[in-house]
């Protein structure tokens, strides 16, 4: 199950967070509000965030993510969006303009990883810094 909410009209931005929060903090901010007095705006919770399930049969890369968020734009009608990821998102939000170049008409790039660290996270973390380089 992929969580999302909605609001506004005209062209689409997509929101999606980082790690230790979920769709709710967009909305408590007031970023959706003033998103939405110009925009269609789609807030994500990622899979394992919020109100969204993280089923445990595949390893959730930021290209999993990406692919599922294609589809779910696809079912919402969207043809491009202007996409903005936060922290952890920034990975997905890249690899979603990288494997699925006509969905993203525009990229912003809030807070993201970037340096090298060790660890379980190593991957995930270089997979960002290739993306940028």
């Amino acid at each position: 199950r992929l969580h999302y909410a909605e609001q506004g009209e005209g062209p689409v931005v997509v929101l999606l967070h980082g790690n230790a929060v979920a769709l709710g903090d967009m909305e408590a901010s007031g970023l959706m509000d003033a998103l939405a007095a110009r925009h269609r705006v789609i807030a994500f919770d990622r899979p394992g965030f919020g109100h969204s399930t993280r089923p445990r049969d595949r390893i959730w890369t930021p290209s999993a993510q990406a692919d599922l968020f294609a589809k779910a734009l696809q079912q919402l009608g969207v043809d491009s969006a202007f996409v903005v990821g936060h922290s952890m998102g920034t990975m997905v939000a890249a690899a979603l303009a990288l494997n699925q170049p006509q969905r993203v008409r525009g990229l912003a790039l809030l807070g993201g990883l970037s340096q090298h660290l060790v660890g379980r996270w190593g991957p995930f973390l270089q997979l960002t810094v290739d993306m940028v380089a």
